[in-house]
Order: C-alpha cells, then structure tokens, then sequence
C-alpha cells in the first residue's frame, strides 16, 4: 500500500517501519497475556515432574567431580548422537532438505520477483495470502489424519508440496536453461502463483512431521532431537544463501530454482523411503490421530490434545 503514496521514497521507508514498530508494540501485551493464560488454562506446562530431581541430582554429580561448566561439545555429540540413532532420523532429514530452496517467501525471492517486474504490492499481498493458504493447510490436515494413517499424510502432502514447485523448475529450466523465449515477468508469475498456493502443503506436512516426532520418540529424546533438526535446518538455510552468492546475477536464478527443487524432490524421495520402510510396516494404530476436547473446572473449552503425545512410543509397541 506505501506504493501508492504521494511521498519520496525515504518518506515510505519511514512509514512503513513506523507501521512496522507500532504494530509490534501493540501485539506485544496481548501476546504475552495469551501465553500466561495458556499456563494458567493448564497448569502442567509449568510443572514438569521428575525435571527438578534429575537437575539436582546432576548438579550434585558434577560437584562431585568438580566439574563447575557445562561441557558443551559433549551436549553437541550426544545430541547429534540421539537424532542419527533415533527412528525418525529420515523423516527429519527429509524434512530439512525443504531448506534448500529459495523457492519460498524471503529476500532473494523478493528480490528477483522485483527484479523481473512484479509489483512490490502484489509481492507483499502474496506473502500474505501463502500465510492463509498455510493455515488452509492446518485445516486440511485434521480430515486428512482422521482417515489415514498420520505416516500417510506427510507422504502425501510432501508430494503435493513437490508437484506445486514442479512447474517453476519447469519454467526456469525451459525459458534459462534450454533458451526458449518466455517474458521473464510471465516466469515471475508462474512462481509466485505456485509457491503461494503450495503452501497449504508444506503446513500440512509440518504438522505431520511434528506429530510424528512427538509420538514416536520418548519423551526424554525429543528436546535433542528437535535442537539437531533446528540446527541442521540453519545449516542448509546457509547453504542456500552460500549459493546465491555463487550465483547473483538475475540471469542465474534459474540455477538456483532448479537446484531447489532438486533438494526439494531428494527430501521427498528421502521422507517416502522412510515411510514406506519404517513407518507404514509398523502398527497403523501408532499413527492414528485422535483428538479430544480439553476444559477447565468450569466447564471452558480449551483445546484439542492428541492423547498419543504423552505416551511413550516404545511402551505402546511393547503392548502389541
């Protein structure tokens, strides 16, 4: 909207970041509001039993030995440890793979959109409307689990995640890559429309990815296992902007999209090996979705919760 202001450019950047701090300011309370109510709602997510003995009996182990810092590059390979060994190990990998891409909304889409004419408002709104079509996705995703095995819907919506980038690697490779004639803000188009829309199924996916990580790992494995995805996504985020460095220019994006969506296709390759190798051989009742209605004393409603969560993955397999 600045766009279309009546001031000197300098005066819009002024604004907007104005707009921008204000906003921020204004959200801060309620956010912080939400989140005591949320504690207040459900006591137990502040209390953790078990956390205070095991801290204390580490705390007194290591004045035992005299040991008064935190041995950090142990924590490092330990974590890294759990998350190689752990049964989700594939599917996390496959996941993170969707890092390497700069098919998705952040600066150097941004930039080569504008760089090929698409207006600097019709940029913003689509960011915007790939945040709707993400919180379609959470909405798909609740029918979707109910009907098939929750191992099923990351493989299904990791394909269809793939297949809405297929044509901007299609695109780039036919008009750059193969030199057919193609007006550069009509291939600007094309994967602006595919990675807004698609972006109902790569929330999808992450809901499924989630999910699955919280039911099949034990309680005391998922923090490690998490941080090493977290850090590993980091890394492959840096190999993104290591090659747009290698590759700048405009005339090169195409090289940057194909291999996107290359990582992307492995990812998705990786993720359906997992599925089909570790997940769907095991009992379908370990991934089923069960969501029930939480209240308060008084009666208020408070949230959905999937009972699987809390139940170690092991114990419930050793049942069968």
């Amino acid at each position: 909207m600045l766009q279309f202001l009546p001031y000197k450019t300098d005066r819009k950047i002024q604004i907007g970041s104005s707009v921008i701090l204000v906003w921020n300011l204004a959200t801060l309370v309620p956010e912080l509001l939400l989140a005591r109510s949320i504690y207040n709602d459900v006591p137990e997510l502040a209390n953790r039993p078990g956390n205070q003995v095991q801290r204390s009996s580490q705390i007194s182990s290591k004045q035992a030995h005299g040991c008064t810092s935190i041995p950090l590059l142990g924590g490092l390979i330990e974590g890294w440890d759990t998350w190689l060994s752990s049964s989700v190990m594939g599917l996390s990998l496959g996941y993170m793979m969707l890092y390497v891409t700069v098919l998705s909304p952040g600066p150097l889409l941004t930039a080569y959109l504008k760089t090929v004419g698409i207006p600097e408002g019709l940029v913003g709104a689509s960011m915007g409307l790939g945040a709707v079509f993400g919180l379609v996705g959470t909405v798909i995703f609740r029918p979707l689990a109910s009907c098939m095995p929750l191992a099923g819907v990351g493989f299904v919506t990791i394909w269809l995640w793939c297949a809405f980038l297929a044509p901007c690697a299609l695109v780039a490779l036919i008009s750059d890559g193969l030199g057919a004639s193609m007006d550069t803000q009509q291939r600007g188009y094309v994967i602006l429309i595919c990675v807004t829309v698609g972006r109902m199924w790569l929330w999808a996916f992450d809901l499924a990815e989630t999910q699955l990580l919280q039911q099949m790992l034990p309680e005391s494995q998922r923090g490690r296992v998490s941080a090493a995805q977290s850090s590993l996504g980091t890394l492959f985020t840096l190999c993104v902007y290591g090659l747009s460095v290698a590759f700048h220019k405009p005339s090169q994006f195409w090289i940057l999209v194909c291999l996107s969506f290359g990582f992307v296709l492995l990812g998705t390759v990786v993720t359906s090996i997992w599925t089909c190798c570790c997940a769907l051989p095991s009992n379908k009742d370990t991934f089923e979705v069960q969501f029930l209605e939480l209240h308060d004393n008084d009666g208020e409603y408070i949230c959905d919760y999937d009972p699987h969560i809390e139940e170690d993955f092991e114990t419930r397999s050793s049942r069968k």
